[in-house]
């Protein structure tokens, strides 16, 4: 599916923009937390720059594969794919993350609450977590609800602050 909306998806989003929102500055060590092919990923490698770091964590060979290989021909070294699930990144050690992106993925973890608790571990004192998700609707059922996104993130993360867009649920919080 990204191979056939990526193009479109590319032209309607500002991806540094949304970067920019979440937090992603020079110098950061940042995961990115289901990174699929690099959407993110890759420009946010770009933003941190070589004293920075991005952590591509992503479950599927494929795509990790992929996504190595881009990063390679974009030039950029500091991004690292880890082959992993969001539940368990053990390579990731504790409180060594000042960001952390969940970019419309959140609603493919298979255990999202161990997901959220993984991602709270890994993050420093007074790290960030931002989390852009899919809205699920009535007629597209893909992504989260509402109700369950707000109650699943503010278990992990109380002091969460929560938006809505159109076709976006949006957390933002601190360690």
């Amino acid at each position: 599916m990204f191979r056939a909306v990526g193009p479109f998806r590319r032209m309607l989003e500002d991806r540094k923009g949304i970067l920019g929102e979440a937090g992603v500055r020079a110098g950061m060590r940042v995961a990115d937390v289901g990174a699929g092919y690099g959407y993110f990923a890759l420009p946010a490698a770009a933003i941190v720059g070589p004293q920075g770091e991005v952590l591509a964590v992503e479950p599927d060979p494929k795509r990790a594969v992929e996504l190595g290989q881009k990063a390679a021909s974009e030039g950029l070294p500091n991004l690292q794919v880890i082959q992993s699930g969001a539940e368990a990144i053990a390579q990731i050690s504790t409180g060594t993350v000042d960001l952390a992106l969940v970019m419309s993925s959140f609603h493919h973890m298979s255990d999202r609450a161990a997901a959220l608790k993984e991602i709270r571990r890994i993050l420093k004192p007074g790290g960030d977590v931002y989390m852009r998700e899919l809205k699920a609707g009535k007629i597209f059922k893909h992504g989260s609800r509402r109700e369950e996104f707000e109650r699943l993130v503010g278990v992990e993360f109380p002091g969460a602050k929560f938006e809505e867009t159109r076709a976006f649920l949006i957390a933002r919080a601190k360690t």
